[in-house]
């Protein structure tokens, strides 16, 4: 007669009396004074990989879990391998797990009023819905189906364990289920940890909820589960550092890993069963005695042997892995299919290793535990739980040691963000195509007909583009433009201006220039081609340049733009400034970027610095003057924002050189308020000086100008174009060449970006 059975039996008063002579002493709970150790450490370790009924499928390492989780037990807690009751496939039937348990578990014989009991299961475990209640049961090896459904009376109730709990002499009880629960109300929440040893416990955990499934593989040879149980057990859930894994310690770290390995999928879960008073499971190798160390003798049990201290200093090669992983991220970009499976790639090792943080968060612990317990010992602060280290009077190598590891941890942790981004990165990239071009069909259709038709864009062929969307033709230029979907929102129409009306969340729009041969360059030679009285020599010779057609931003870039991008936004003249628009702030242009930065906004976006022979060609807008108004600078009023009279009487530096016109704005305006050039683009003369993708040279010097890559040796400057609110006219001539170290930035200096045409 199973153990089922004989409780049933004895509920209904049936189980006939023993002979008192031959009876056991039963000793009333009550009167047992608990130690603070365990006397005697048992455990019943059962794991089933193969089945006799094909409807329960093999597993592939629920063998390897029980055998894992009994030599922990016996290797590191001292539990006496008499003691442990292993029962793996053929051996695991029903009949078997119920005798074993009986005997293992509930024999006051066997097991004392001061010991520990751990049973452990891995298998498959089935649900039973019923009209008021779940019922959960465990499969063991000879369990039946019939037909679809379990034959539930082949089965093991896991209610039953409740029971158990009700008989287990032993003061502490803990049942650990390596397969999905259900029939018991368990709630998810950590026990108290001060009842300790001296009170009953009856807890169980589990490694999924009723109606989720257990993963079987996790990696390592274990389930998923199982691999951060014996991790767990192995130190790492030890918070305190104190040797002492509690089940509340345990479970927290359990729980929180295989969650986050699962994509919280699988759900652990604990709970108390009947019989418990409060107490708490806990796991310390043979001699430790907790509660009653000396701060001396906890120093001694947190102080690393040589074996694990080489462990742990192998462990802070995750440091240079971690470092690695975030320049790696740095290259994930653009968000475009191609790069799907290089992400992809770089999600595989980031997850592992920030599956990791609990173990370094443990060294971390332990680390500070053994500094303060150090201290306390040399009598330099008191042995009380608020107690903090005096770093600086620590040991150097504990110091040093602190410092690698909080790095180390400050980094896993920072790193969650960093995940979730290049996550966000994977699934905008699988939907962008969709987004940008199967979704506006019709647009591109008619877009790519009129473009081919147009004498703007001579005849120009040309294919949808991923990321951009057809917007129409200017209507002052009749050049089309796109809106870059990832930039923001998509631009609307001011219907009195018949511009775009650009607010803080407008997106980026690009104009299709058709390229074409330009003469680039200024010459003071009055019979030269693009003569220019204030040409300087840097701007000559004036020469034949061919340009492939590209694309050119029609504005310069915003803060809020590059802040949905970057995540920041670094200008001097940003939001809450006297001088800024208050209703649209981030409408300004962003300012105080370096060639640096720009490079790696413009990347995420798949787009580029323009060249410096493209931005000529853009802000030229087909003029051989000076400026695209022509050769006077009076033309530039309306049509740039410079240094002016309004800037003079409204916080200009006396010192500057001003303009005689009034344009309204004292630093830089937002972009869009000037006139627009032949091409349709704003501010190319003022506002804000503009980056270049090139290396800046002379132009005398015998290399392919304007291709954005030429440079000489110890060339350290790249290209700098256009003019700025604190300049006067000369500065923003078409032709003017300024220059920067790719890190120099200032408040004058912004970008205009580009994209690259794609035939």
């Amino acid at each position: 007669m199973g153990l089922f059975e004989r409780l049933l039996f004895s509920f209904m008063g049936l189980w006939p009396a023993q002979d008192a002579e031959r009876g056991v002493e039963v000793v009333d709970a009550a009167e047992v004074t608990f130690d603070l150790d365990y006397a005697g450490r048992h455990a019943v370790v059962i794991g089933i990989d193969q089945y006799d009924d094909p409807g329960y499928p093999d597993l592939s390492y629920a063998v390897a879990d029980a055998k894992a989780f009994a030599g922990l037990l016996v290797d590191r807690f001292g539990f006496p391998k008499e003691n442990i009751h292993l029962l793996l496939n053929d051996d695991a039937t029903r009949d078997a797990i119920d005798r074993t348990l009986q005997e293992s578990a509930c024999d006051q014989k066997r097991i004392g009023m001061n010991d520990l009991v751990v049973v452990f299961f891995a298998g498959h475990g089935v649900t039973r819905e019923g009209f008021n209640k779940q019922g959960g049961y465990l499969v063991p090896q000879d369990g039946r189906r019939d037909r679809e459904d379990p034959a539930w009376g082949t089965l093991i109730g896991m209610d039953l364990l409740a029971d158990i709990s009700e008989y287990v002499p032993a003061k502490h009880a803990v049942f650990v289920l390596d397969c999905c629960f259900g029939g018991l109300a368990l709630e998810r929440s950590l026990p108290p940890i001060a009842a300790g040893l001296t009170n009953r416990a009856r807890q169980v955990m589990t490694a999924g909820t009723a109606k989720q499934k257990v993963q079987d593989g996790g990696g390592g040879g274990h389930s998923v589960f199982t691999a951060a149980l014996l991790d767990g057990l192995k130190g790492v859930a030890d918070g305190n550092a104190d040797k002492v894994i509690t089940f509340g310690e345990l479970y927290d770290y359990v729980g929180k890993r295989v969650e986050a390995e699962t994509a919280q999928k699988q759900t652990p879960i604990q709970a108390r069963l009947s019989g418990d008073d409060g107490g708490n499971v806990s796991f310390f190798p043979p001699g430790v005695t907790p509660e009653k160390m000396t701060a001396a003798e906890r120093l001694r049990l947190v102080e690393l042997d040589k074996e694990e201290l080489l462990a742990e200093n192998e462990r802070l090669s995750d440091v240079i892995l971690v470092e690695q992983l975030e320049k790696e991220a740095d290259a994930l970009w653009p968000r475009r299919p191609e790069k799907v499976p290089q992400k992809r790639r770089w999600l595989g090792p980031v997850r592992d290793v920030r599956l990791r943080l609990p173990v370094h968060e443990a060294s971390l612990q332990r680390i500070k535990q053994q500094a303060i317990l150090s201290q306390v010992v040399a009598g330099l602060i008191e042995d009380k739980e608020s107690s903090e280290v005096i770093w600086e009077k620590a040991d150097p190598v504990l110091q040093l040691r602190h410092r690698q590891f909080s790095g180390l941890v400050a980094h896993l942790r920072a790193m969650d963000p960093l995940i979730a981004d290049v996550e966000g990165r994977v699934e905008i990239a699988t939907m962008i195509e969709q987004k940008t071009i199967a979704d506006f069909a019709d647009e591109w259709e008619s877009a790519l007909d009129d473009i081919r038709e147009s004498t703007r864009h001579e005849g120009l062929e040309l294919e949808p583009q991923i990321g951009l969307v057809p917007l129409e033709p200017d209507p002052e230029s009749g050049l089309w433009e796109f809106w870059v979907w990832e930039s923001g929102a998509k631009p609307e129409r001011d219907e009195a201006t018949s511009r775009w009306r650009i607010k803080d969340d407008t997106g980026i729009i690009l104009v299709l220039l058709a390229g074409g041969t330009f003469k680039m360059g200024a010459t003071s030679d009055p019979k030269g081609p693009n003569y220019d009285a204030g040409a300087r020599p840097d701007e000559e010779p004036v020469h034949d340049l061919t340009l492939d057609p590209f694309f050119m931003s029609k504005y310069e870039m915003t803060q809020g733009q590059w802040f949905r991008v970057m995540g920041t936004n670094p200008s001097y003249y940003g939001k809450g400034s006297e001088f800024i628009d208050e209703e649209n702030p981030l409408s300004h242009p962003v300012e105080q970027v370096s060639w640096e930065d720009c490079t790696r906004a413009l990347e995420r976006l798949a787009l580029v610095l323009p060249t410096e022979a493209q931005w000529e060609c853009a802000a030229r807008g087909g003029a051989d003057s000076p400026w695209w108004t022509g050769s006077d600078e009076q033309a530039l009023k309306d049509a740039a924002n410079l240094a002016d009279q309004y800037c003079r009487t409204h916080g200009g530096p006396p010192e500057w050189t001003y303009e005689s016109w009034d344009d309204g704005f004292t630093v830089h305006a937002p972009v869009g308020r000037f006139r627009v050039n032949d091409f349709g683009l704003h501010d190319v003369a003022g506002n804000l000086f503009e980056w270049c993708r090139d290396w800046y040279v002379d132009y005398k010097v015998d290399v392919k100008p304007g291709d954005g890559e030429r440079k000489l040796e110890g060339t350290r400057s790249r290209v700098i174009r256009g003019g700025s609110f604190y300049d006067p006219a000369p500065y923003a001539r078409s032709a003017s060449r300024s220059d920067g170290a790719p890190e120099y930035r200032i408040n004058s200096l912004g970008v205009r970006p580009a994209r690259v045409f794609e035939p």
